[in-house]
């Protein structure tokens, strides 16, 4: 190999050449000068690439290695610290082959960190580097913000949908042409990413729609980082790529995988149904046609059987998604049905898609095709392997549809399915049912498997085994509670007992290899019959991958997302719910329970309480909830620390409770109040790993301008509630007393503490008018205080006589969740109310249209599909401008509230709500000015 190959003194490019054991062959004169600049001995010729620069990151040794390994060339931008500065390079590496072996790389550095006035060479090695960036898809720019123009290689003006052209764009017009191929709701994220990184230095990777100049729409990825010389920004450096093809892909996968998901449930569901057991072929065809139309999205599923009589091809059923409801009686004509039979004589499959038909002559289906108006058709024969027995159809009506092998397959299977609950009486076929099941289910890509309600293993496919580790006769022999991460029998049990009530369950696990290894599953379970024995069906999918894209994704986001994520939250909880207090209420109030199904729903109602109390605080944390402050004991708020404390903390740690505060209450936030202290005091069990006392006190002291601790001067003089927490842990180090509340300070390890916990107590008691205070010693512990001051008010308001909530007229609900529609008629019947349902806000703005003087009163909910609460109440006030509307939501803005209230909306009743609390509410606006007249 040439040491000094000349050719590479042309290049402007740094350059050098390493064999396969990282020695440097070959290098040029730019590299030398490069190593002078990075201050590194430049002989380096014939030393190790790793020993010479050993400062380089580690993904460019991977990058090297693969290089190697696959022999494809490899362009990155590194980014190199030494001494403080920053180098930033595009570098490529390419594979040096002799024959099909490779012997060398063959690493061309763009260095980018040179002053500006590199410009101009970096536009002559433009053409160097276009054919790369055009086959990558990857373009670049830099932006100057001396003279705010910007260079952009070819492949950026491509991705523009522009012409490629060498030069500069006007001063500032390339910023500006670029923005007008956003959305206009991204627009302003790409521009605030741009300006602080060009101000600030601030870098930015994004991916966002796209629209290019010459109308083609696509995905795109724009990166920038800033040039820094001297703490200055002397450049931006970006780059923009083309990612319409990974993001299609991605969807397409996406697509792909929830079929497959949808399928496997879907198949497994059908083959082990009592149905398909007893041979209940009507009822089957029911469930199989209805089922394929709403998981799979078809416009129209049929099943048409041979009468083995007359021959006949009768349709059996049809069940259509625009008029959901099934229906028979479809007919073939005489050829229709002969050719039919012919060609099935001869294949198994009948595929016509929308340009098939389209140039449909003689066919013989052009009659049932145009009578029905079917764009695409997909006919699976049903066959017991000997005659025909009938035909399964998947049709589209209004759209255009090309199907696809794993549509094919789901037919074939689904066709399979029907033959066997055909061909096969109950006394003959319980055992070839199972073997046939097994046999289906072993192909299946995922984990399924069956278990009695003991958590024995009945059947496992050989995915479940596989994903386990074990060979399947070492699975069978295993129990749920064996494959499950230690001290989850409980859960177990109580889930199987979940099962064996009817109920689906969907839920994540983490499971143990054979290997001792963790790993997540999402799990979905349903009760079955195995063998005519109740069983349950588990269909397990391995989350491994997508749980670690969703750490890393998480990791870098989950700061950012904290309020957005509280009211959304919120709301999706509030509305589950409203669905589940709302049906339990009713049960409770309707059903003729026994004594132990009376204490269920009890359960249920608690519980449903318990969780909108817990999206209260989840608010109050993301600083969502606004809700006014009322008057709180604070005893009252410490036994509930003390409550959640004594289910959590280490069992060698003793709990002691002094609440000795005859003044206990002020005017405050529950939620927020009580999360400060559990903050303080999960921080003090964590000081005490090997046990020790948490000690809770409350008393009350009275603050003056002479008070000794000179940390509460801040405090107006008054009386006040003092709150301590004290604990006999480890103390804190005197020099972390005075950064101990500020935000992300901690001293735990990473991944156990966000530094926030003390941070947002200290702004719940400064919003409160609050001081806190803390006192430490190595060794001995700490004592965190509390100040709040008390409220002049009584401690409690004397409470209202019960008013009856009997009422009269027609009351119209709004709400797109069945379940609460369901469970709010049934309780506003109770209270003597008509009720007219209405599922979206265009079927309630038809019905008001016709009916808003029979309408005493609306309640709606604020966040529907196609149309929202909010549109809706404008809409129903066109019509009747003085409609009486209460509005509902599991979460709603404040200002939204207010603005609504300001436009003659009554009130507003937040999900989950209670019967009494829903009847009060309408009393309250209905009657109560009625009876004040």
């Amino acid at each position: 190999m040439n040491l000094q190959p000349p050719i590479f003194e042309f290049f402007d490019n740094i350059v050098h050449i390493i064999d396969r054991e990282y020695r440097i062959i070959s290098v040029n004169q730019a590299f030398i000068d490069y190593c002078k600049k990075l201050s590194i001995d430049p002989s380096v010729v014939g030393k190790s690439l790793k020993a010479c620069f050993s400062f380089i990151p580690e993904k460019v040794w991977q990058d090297y290695a693969t290089v190697f390994e696959t022999g494809h060339p490899i362009k990155s931008y590194e980014e190199i610290e030494i001494n403080n500065h920053h180098f930033l390079s595009t570098t490529q590496k390419i594979p040096i082959k002799n024959g099909e072996e490779i012997i060398g790389i063959l690493t061309m550095i763009d260095d980018q960190t040179l002053d500006l006035t590199k410009l101009d060479r970096l536009e002559k090695n433009e053409r160097i580097l276009d054919m790369t960036q055009e086959l990558s898809k990857i373009g670049g720019w830099v932006w100057n913000p001396n003279n705010k123009t910007t260079f952009w290689t070819a492949e950026t003006f491509r991705i523009h949908g522009i012409k490629p052209t060498h030069g500069k764009f006007d001063p500032g017009n390339s910023v500006e042409l670029s923005l007008e191929c956003y959305n206009p709701e991204d627009k302003k994220v790409v521009l605030e990413a741009f300006n602080k990184c060009c101000d600030h230095g601030i870098p930015y990777d994004l991916e966002f729609e796209f629209t290019a100049l010459d109308g083609n729409r696509k995905w795109i990825r724009s990166k920038a980082q800033p040039i820094i010389e001297n703490d200055e920004i002397i450049a931006v450096l970006g780059a923009l790529q083309d990612i319409t093809e990974d993001h299609q892909n991605r969807e397409r996968i996406r697509t792909i995988e929830r079929f497959e998901q949808e399928k496997a449930v879907f198949l497994a569901q059908i083959a082990l149904s009592e149905d398909l057991r007893q041979g209940n072929f009507e009822q089957l065809s029911h469930f199989i046609t209805e089922e394929v139309v709403t998981r799979f999205n078809y416009d129209r599923v049929g099943i048409w059987m041979k009468d083995p009589v007359s021959q006949e091809l009768k349709n059996l059923d049809i069940f259509e998604k625009i008029q959901q409801q099934h229906f028979s009686g479809l007919s073939l004509s005489s050829p229709e049905k002969e050719a039919l039979f012919s060609f099935f004589t001869q294949t198994n499959i009948l595929i016509l898609n929308n340009t098939a038909i389209q140039n449909l002559k003689e066919h013989y289906l052009q009659p049932y095709i145009l009578q029905n108006r079917i764009n695409s058709l997909l006919m699976a024969k049903i066959s017991n392997g000997e005659e025909l027995l009938g035909v399964l159809s998947f049709e589209f009506i209004t759209a255009d549809h090309t199907w696809n092998q794993v549509e094919v397959n789901l037919a074939h299977l689904v066709a399979d399915q029907l033959a066997l609950a055909m061909s096969n009486s109950i006394q003959r076929q319980n055992r070839i049912k199972i073997n046939q099941l097994a046999g289906m289910l072993d192909v299946a890509p995922n984990s399924i498997y069956i278990v009695d309600f003991k958590g024995n293993f009945l059947y496992a496919n050989d995915f479940a085994c596989k994903m386990h580790g074990f060979t399947k006769e070492e699975f069978l022999h295993l129990t749920l509670q064996t494959i499950n991460e230690p001290g989850t029998a409980e859960k177990i049990e109580t889930d199987l007992a979940n099962i064996r009530q009817e109920k689906e369950l969907r839920i994540e696990n983490i499971h143990v290899r054979k290997d001792g290894s963790h790993f997540p599953v999402l799990i979905h379970a349903k009760q079955v019959h195995w063998d005519s024995k109740p069983a349950v069906l588990v269909i397990g999918i391995d989350l491994s991958e997508r749980k670690k894209m969703e750490d890393e994704l998480l990791q870098s986001r989950k700061m950012d997302a904290i309020g957005q994520l509280s009211a959304g939250i919120a709301h999706d909880f509030n509305n589950i719910l409203g669905s589940i207090l709302g049906m339990a209420e009713v049960i409770k109030e309707f059903a003729d329970l026994d004594q132990d199904t009376s204490e269920y729903v009890n359960n249920i109602i608690l519980d449903a309480n318990r969780g909108a109390m817990l999206t209260r605080k989840l608010l109050s944390f993301g600083r969502k909830d606004k809700k006014p402050f009322s008057f709180i004991n604070i005893n009252d708020v410490v036994q509930d620390v003390g409550a959640i404390l004594s289910r959590s903390v280490n069992k060698k740690i003793q709990l002691k409770f002094n609440l000795d505060a005859h003044i206990p209450t002020f005017l405050g936030n529950f939620g927020q109040i009580e999360t400060a202290i559990l903050n303080l005091g999960i921080n003090a069990s964590q000081a005490m790993e090997n046990g020790g006392t948490l000690k809770f006190s409350t008393g009350n002291v009275e603050i003056t301008r002479e008070y000794p601790q000179s940390n509460l001067v801040n405090l107006e003089p008054g009386k006040y509630i003092e709150i301590a927490i004290q604990d006999t842990g480890i103390g804190i180090p005197k020099e972390h007393l005075d950064k101990l509340f500020d935000p992300f300070f901690t001293t735990k390890e990473p991944g156990k503490g966000t530094g926030l916990g003390l941070a947002v107590t200290f702004g719940t008691v400064k919003d409160h008018k609050g001081e806190i205070t803390v006192q430490s010693k190595i060794g001995e512990g700490s004592v965190f205080k509390i100040f709040l001051p008390v409220s002049q008010k009584p401690n409690y308001t004397e409470k209202q006589k019960p008013i009856s909530m009997a009422g009269s007229g027609k009351i119209l609900l709004v709400d797109d969740e069945k379940s609460i529609r369901i469970s709010g008629k049934k309780i506003l019947e109770s209270f003597g109310y008509s009720v007219h349902l209405a599922a979206t806000g265009k079927d309630a703005i038809t019905y008001f249209r016709d009916h808003h003087s029979e309408i005493e009163l609306i309640l709606l909910d604020m966040i529907m599909p196609d149309m929202s609460g909010v549109e809706t109440y404008y809409e129903l006030k066109k019509i009747q401008d003085d409609c009486v509307v209460i509005v509902v939501s599991g979460y709603c803005r404040e200002d939204e509230l207010a603005t609504l209230k300001e436009n003659g909306v009554k009130d507003f009743i937040q999900k989950p709500y209670q019967k009494d609390e829903l009847g009060y509410k309408i009393k309250q606006i209905l009657e109560i000015p009625k009876i004040l007249e």
